[in-house]
């Protein structure tokens, strides 16, 4: 069940976005549609997914990710 207080249930629900984003991106498949896509909507439709999800991947990027991905699109490209 949802937390009755607001804030913890926002946390909780950001905990769960962020959850399921990573199952369903891989780093590689976002480094992959990021490379080609001029916009969030087409790395999303790429990836199969809707930006929400998407921008809650980009959100939980592990640093080892971050550093993938910069090396992937070029340095500093997050």
């Amino acid at each position: 069940p949802m937390p009755s207080d607001p804030i913890l249930a926002a946390r909780e629900e950001e905990s769960i976005e962020r959850a399921v984003a990573r199952r369903l991106v891989t780093i590689r498949a976002l480094g992959d549609a990021l490379a080609w896509a001029r916009t969030l909507d087409e790395a999303a439709e790429e990836l199969w997914v809707d930006v929400a999800t998407l921008e809650a991947r980009l959100r939980s990027l592990h640093p080892a990710e971050h550093a993938y991905l910069n090396r992937r699109l070029g340095q500093d490209a997050l």
